[in-house]
């Protein structure tokens, strides 16, 4: 294995750490028996209709596909370009979730002021 080599899972840009795998793809081989070349879901689809990422999550939750958010990428898969300006939020609040059902675009201010009104209203039931 050369320095700087990536995972050999299609679509996978974390680095190899065990045999040609990244150590994410390695330990799913490991307790599932699936082969190198196993293509693995990108996200799995839960009761609650969430798809949560099976990639790297950042200390927020949030997936990340390489440089790019994965929520951001799938939507953009089936509903197109994000325009500019505009943020891409959760309303099911699960940062894991890419399903494009549960995305709202909206811009940086309304996003705020969503934001906002949530925090309040839960320090008022407090």
């Amino acid at each position: 294995m050369r320095k700087g080599d990536r995972c050999a899972i299609h679509g996978c840009r974390e680095w190899r750490v065990a045999g040609d795998m990244c150590s994410a793809h390695w330990r799913r081989w490991l307790e599932s028996g699936l082969t190198d070349r196993t293509p693995v879901p990108r996200y799995t689809e839960r009761p609650s209709g969430c798809w949560e990422w099976n990639g790297t999550l950042d200390p927020r939750g949030y997936g990340h596909d390489g440089p790019r958010r994965a929520h951001r990428l799938i939507y953009e898969e089936y509903c197109g370009p994000i325009p500019p300006g505009l943020v891409a939020h959760h309303l099911c609040h699960n940062h894991a979730c890419v399903n494009p059902e549960h995305i709202l675009l909206m811009n940086n201010g309304e996003h705020s002021n969503f934001h906002n009104l949530r925090h309040s209203d839960a320090m008022d039931r407090r």
